[in-house]
C-alpha cells in the first residue's frame, strides 16, 4: 500500500455504501422489508418483534416456516449496510402479486401508534417506491391503517 493509498482509501462506512445485498428466497424478502421497518427508528423493541412475527404468522404462506433464520439475517444485513439496502435487495424477490401485501404489513408495522411522523412518512414513500406500488393504492392503504391505528396504546418494552 502506497502512502497515498491509506489516506484516500474509502473508510468502512463509504464501503459499506458501495455494497449490496440480494434476498436470497421470497420469505427472507418479505422478514427483510418487515425488519427493516421496525428498526427504522434505530431501535427494534420486542414489542416490534412480536407485532412483526404475529403479522407473519397468520399468513398461510409463512405457514410451518421458521421466521427466526430470516429475523437473524435482516438484523445482521440491516446493520450492516442499513435498512435501505436491506428493503432494495428484498424488494427485488418479492413476487409482483405480495408487493401490495408487503407494503400494507410494512405501512402496520410503521404506523402501529396511529401517527405518522416525517421520518416514517418518507420511509413508507421509500418502501413503496422501492416495491413499486402505485400512488393511489398506496395511500390508500396508508389512509386506512392510520384510521385503523388511531387511538392505539403505546406499548414500549
Amino acid at each position: 500500500m502506497g502512502l497515498f493509498d491509506k489516506i484516500f482509501s474509502p473508510t468502512a462506512k463509504q464501503q459499506a455504501n458501495t455494497k449490496s445485498y440480494t434476498s436470497l428466497n421470497d420469505y427472507e424478502a418479505w422478514v427483510g422489508v418487515l425488519y427493516a421497518c421496525a428498526a427504522s427508528d434505530g431501535d427494534v423493541s420486542d414489542v416490534e418483534i412480536d407485532m412483526l412475527s404475529r403479522l407473519l404468522i397468520f399468513k398461510q404462506k409463512f405457514e410451518n416456516i421458521e421466521i427466526i433464520p430470516f429475523y437473524k439475517i435482516a438484523m445482521q444485513i440491516s446493520n450492516e449496510l442499513g435498512n435501505q439496502k436491506l428493503i432494495e435487495g428484498c424488494a427485488a424477490v418479492i413476487k409482483e402479486e405480495d408487493k401490495a401485501t408487503v407494503f400494507a404489513m410494512a405501512t402496520e408495522i410503521v404506523l402501529a401508534d396511529g401517527i405518522i411522523n416525517e421520518r416514517e412518512k418518507n420511509l413508507l414513500e421509500f418502501v413503496s417506491r422501492t416495491l413499486q406500488i402505485d400512488d393511489e393504492l398506496a395511500a390508500k392503504i396508508v389512509e386506512v391503517l392510520l384510521i385503523k391505528n388511531r387511538g392505539n396504546k403505546i406499548i414500549t418494552s
